[in-house]
């Protein structure tokens, strides 16, 4: 299998969101490295039809020390604050 990460560092306010995200005109790394990913997988299944593939995806966000899941929906942070790290 393949493994890659994606990162964005940098000051507030130099753009590292506008790098990853983009905008619908322009896209980012993360729409662009997504579409290129999910091509890739299409064209191989034309070739190979018993291949099977599992992609998985994180995006955080690390701020002041803290992590926090930005595909987490605001429910399960509502329902996920009274709870410790450990119980997670």
């Amino acid at each position: 299998g393949y493994n890659a990460c994606l990162l964005c560092y940098g000051q507030t306010g130099s753009g590292k969101t506008h790098s990853m995200t983009g905008t619908p005109d322009d896209p980012g790394l993360a729409p662009r490295f997504s579409q290129a990913l999910f091509q890739a997988i299409e064209d191989q299944c034309a070739v190979n039809s018993t291949s099977t593939y599992r992609v998985e995806v994180s995006y955080i966000e690390i701020y002041n020390e803290k992590v926090r899941d930005l595909l987490e929906s605001p429910a399960q942070r509502k329902s996920a604050r009274g709870t410790s790290r450990q119980e997670q």
